[in-house]
């Protein structure tokens, strides 16, 4: 399980599950990548944040980009 703390907001998320707690509140309990986006907006969209996940967001992007591309080939 891996956990990330910034000011008083944490996530926990492990494979596809994840947890997002403001002042020790759960605030969210889902899908992973849920979870992250839910974190990130908790901190305003913070970039030290944001570069933390950078290649679990850039994978996640890349996996739609290929998606549209394949449904225009068709």
């Amino acid at each position: 399980m891996r956990v990330i703390y910034y000011e008083n907001k944490a996530i926990e998320y492990d494979g596809a599950k994840g947890k997002v707690y403001v002042d020790n509140k759960l605030v969210f309990h889902g899908f992973a990548y849920y979870a992250i986006l839910n974190f990130i907006s908790a901190c305003n969209n913070n970039p030290k944040v944001r570069e933390k996940f950078k290649d679990v967001l850039n994978m996640r992007e890349k996996c739609k980009f290929e998606k549209k591309e394949a449904k225009k080939n068709d």
